[in-house]
């Protein structure tokens, strides 16, 4: 509640803008890497298939719904609250649905640390609160794997993966730290803000 009536304060306000900007800086700096290598995303993404087929509904998913389920996920757990079985039955319906092992797997680790940093008693709170923040990473990436096809996604060499899913790692990075250092409304609405300034570059430059 406390952080929900400090949300629209000026200096509040001021720190989402300011990551909200870092985020997307970051990933056009990455797009014009991308661009002065010659790299082209030879695989096909299916959300980007399907977006223009729904607009309205893609959009709603983009900006609303998509950053909610993600943020619940994977940053609302970070900290100890009444609300970790969400993050863990969201993280079941990831780990249900993925066609990777290792996304599988990442999320079976992930779920298990939320319930230990929960429950820890007899464990180093300092060991699990790393653990649980690189898993929290791990799996938030390893979750959009899901939207290209596997045999193509497989054909490309480490560099290009890493360079194609490097927009998501310094995502999930900068939302991590936001939800740690504040709260996970500002996290959930610089992750929202950042759909919709990715998704308006979309449409104008596919338009």
């Amino acid at each position: 509640m406390n952080c929900f009536l400090t949300v629209f304060q000026k200096k509040n306000s001021i720190y989402i803008l300011k990551y909200v900007l870092l985020c997307t800086v970051i990933v056009l700096f990455i797009e014009g890497i991308k661009v002065l290598l010659d790299f082209e995303e030879v695989i096909s993404n299916k959300l980007e298939e399907s977006f223009f087929n729904n607009l309205f509904w893609s959009c709603f998913g983009a900006v609303f719904f998509s950053p909610l389920v993600e943020e619940t996920a994977f940053r609302l757990s970070l900290r100890r609250n009444v609300y970790f079985p969400a993050s863990i039955i969201i993280c079941l319906v990831f780990l249900l649905s993925s066609t990777y092992i290792y996304t599988q797997a990442s999320c079976v680790l992930f779920i298990l640390l939320i319930l230990v940093n929960q429950y820890k008693k007899n464990f180093s709170h300092k060991l699990i609160e790393i653990l649980l923040i690189c898993f929290s990473v791990i799996s938030f990436v390893l979750i959009h794997f899901d939207n290209y096809d596997k045999r193509e996604l497989h054909s490309l060499n480490p560099f290009e993966i890493g360079l194609l899913f490097m927009p998501q790692f310094i995502l999930c990075i900068i939302l991590t730290k936001v939800r740690l250092e504040t709260c996970f409304i500002n996290s959930l609405i610089i992750h929202s803000l950042y759909n919709l300034i990715i998704l308006t570059f979309a449409l104008i430059f596919n338009y």
